[in-house]
């Protein structure tokens, strides 16, 4: 498998949970960029995606706090925040374990990661697929 696409992008609450808010003249170009970075992906044609994103204690706690983690599962739930508050309804995003498990057989070489069978999505993760994949249908492996 090889890297097709990179991106980098906000994952903040408000802006799917507090759009309304937001000054249209500044929120409709932040969202046509999405839109754009999306399109881009999926142009792309990626099998998975690996995604990057900060863990607000929805998982793991100061009493087990990885410094890296990888999920494993073959399916997500998210988000695990109250959906009318994020704005984004709660559902299943595919997995890949497969994926997983090669990843985290490599990185062992020479890091010390943790993994999880299960893994439920924060805003960190759900934010940005609701506008990359807003159907859900690309496979995540999250880091």
């Amino acid at each position: 498998m090889s890297l097709v696409f990179a991106g980098i992008c906000s994952h903040a609450p408000g802006i799917t949970g507090r759009a309304s808010m937001a000054d249209p003249a500044l929120r409709e170009p932040f969202y046509a960029a999405y839109r754009r970075l999306g399109e881009r992906l999926i142009a792309a044609r990626p099998d998975a995606l690996v995604v990057v994103a900060a863990e607000h204690f929805a998982n793991f706690f100061m009493n087990n706090m990885p410094s890296f983690a990888i999920g494993m599962a073959d399916r997500y739930s998210g988000p695990i925040e109250d959906p009318g508050w994020l704005g984004i309804p709660r559902t299943s995003v595919p997995g890949n374990a497969a994926l997983s498990q090669q990843l985290i057989g490599e990185i062992m070489q020479t890091v010390d990661v943790a993994f999880a069978e299960e893994w439920k999505f924060d805003h960190g993760i759900m934010v940005p697929l609701s506008f990359l994949t807003p159907a859900y249908d690309l496979p995540v492996v999250p880091v």
